[in-house]
């Protein structure tokens, strides 16, 4: 059963963060930043729609086209000023002829890049997951589109007035009565995390209760690929989240009726990559906020190199993350 009390709007985000960390949790929560993954629009790397897929190929030839009449023409002027005894004009136009044929080498790389991309998206194919299934199965994002899922990019956050609980998944995926929750995770692990799990589980919910669609899994993509994973709505998977949702009810209720914060992770080894503990220096101007409040840097110093981090700032210490092991608390 879900604890239900409490008047604070709990983020997707904020709850799979407590999985892994209370105090990442509370940082997630307390910056009112619900995760973001914008897809660069002409990025070979980052592209997961079939039309930027296509407008990048339209404009990455058309730079082809530009680059090599560019070329030429460079090439067809200098030879007249030349043939006309201009001979030092070779000395202005080798530079530029240089700079321009290596524009087009590399464009004409992106562009074979995005044909390739563009082949192996129209040859995709997996098997449609089961819904009834209680096992995660192996998913391609190529290969769910050409099942007829059209991909939906998500404009407003999702919102639960009954679990107090909110978010916006990176992608839905629609045909007939299915709403598919997606999201790309940066993990390249060969399973989605237990936070993972969490956070695919909460917009499976999310899409439920605010559509009334049938939302029967979610899919988790791992880092930069297009392999992913269904994750069923069934079974094991949604205690999962419905754990992590109370647990943080909780962990919320004593930050703000009692002041007691978070204890750091038993296992220091969560801090060694995390995000919140990464240092940057002070002259950057990127201050933490709480509720809309910035907060005075926890100072990690160097010589003269200030630096401060996330989650030193909001519980004033240094976190053992592998980046600090060389930086002091100033006194």
């Amino acid at each position: 059963m879900v604890d239900r009390t409490g008047d604070t709007m709990l983020s997707a985000s904020a709850v799979a963060e407590s999985v892994f960390c209370p105090r990442a949790a509370i940082l997630t929560l307390e910056s009112r930043v619900e995760e973001r993954t914008e897809d660069p629009a002409f990025d070979v790397m980052a592209i997961y729609e079939l039309r930027v897929l296509e407008a990048a190929i339209v404009r990455s030839f058309w730079l082809v086209v530009a680059s090599v009449v560019g070329v030429i023409a460079l090439y067809v002027a200098t030879k007249m000023m030349m043939n006309r005894g201009y001979w030092l004009i070779w000395l202005l136009a080798l530079p530029f002829g240089l700079r321009l044929l290596s524009f087009l080498v590399s464009e004409l790389g992106t562009l074979l890049s995005l044909l390739a991309k563009k082949n192996l998206a129209n040859k995709a194919h997996c098997v449609e997951p089961d819904v009834n299934s209680l096992e995660m199965q192996n998913v391609t994002w190529w290969g769910l589109l050409n099942l007829g899922f059209e991909s939906v990019a998500s404009n407003q956050a999702m919102q639960d007035s009954d679990w107090m609980v909110s978010g916006k998944p990176w992608r839905v995926l629609r045909r007939g009565s299915l709403r598919i929750p997606a999201f790309r995770t940066k993990s390249n692990s060969a399973m989605p995390s237990q936070q993972s799990i969490a956070k695919i589980m909460a917009y499976c919910h999310l899409l439920e209760v605010s559509e009334g669609f049938d939302s029967p899994y979610g899919i988790v993509l791992m880092g930069d690929s297009y392999r992913g994973f269904a994750v069923p709505n069934r079974g094991t998977f949604p205690r999962i989240f419905h754990n992590a949702l109370s647990e943080l009810r909780k962990v919320v209720a004593r930050v703000k009726g009692q002041g007691s914060d978070p204890s750091p992770p038993s296992e220091k080894r969560k801090c060694g990559d995390c995000p919140f503990g990464k240092p940057r220096l002070v002259t950057l101007r990127r201050p933490t906020t709480r509720d809309g409040h910035e907060l005075k840097p926890h100072v990690l110093q160097k010589w003269r190199e200030r630096c401060h981090c996330d989650c030193g700032d909001r519980f004033c210490w240094k976190p053992p993350h592998a980046d600090n092991a060389r930086l002091t608390e100033k006194g």
